[in-house]
C-alpha cells in the first residue's frame, strides 16, 4: 500500500509527502519455543537424577537457546528497519 498523504500527520512534511520512504521488508515472526519435554515433577528430591532425565533437560535448554536466538534476530531486524527509516539512531 502506498503511503497516503495526510496534511496534519506527524510523519508528513509540509507538502503532505510522507517522511518515511519505501516500506521495509517484512520481519519474520519467530516461532514459539518447542514444547518442553522434561517433566520436572518426575525427579524426587530423595533420588539421583537419571541420565535420561538429565538428557531431557539438556534438550530443553538447547531448544530455549534456539528460540532466544531467533527472537534476538527478529529484534535486530526490527531495529534495523527503524534505523533505516531514521526513526531511531544507528546502533
Amino acid at each position: 500500500m502506498a503511503n497516503p498523504k495526510k496534511w496534519d500527520a506527524q510523519l508528513a512534511d509540509a507538502t503532505g509527502n510522507p517522511l518515511i520512504g519505501a516500506q521495509q521488508s517484512t520481519i519474520a515472526d519467530p516461532a514459539a519455543c518447542a514444547a518442553m519435554t522434561f517433566a520436572a515433577g518426575s525427579i524426587d528430591t530423595g533420588t539421583d537424577m537419571t541420565a535420561a532425565e538429565a538428557a531431557a533437560i539438556v534438550t530443553d535448554l538447547a531448544a530455549l537457546k534456539t528460540a532466544i536466538d531467533a527472537n534476538n534476530a527478529a529484534i535486530d531486524s526490527a531495529l534495523a528497519a527503524l534505523e533505516a527509516h531514521g526513526l531511531v539512531a544507528d546502533a
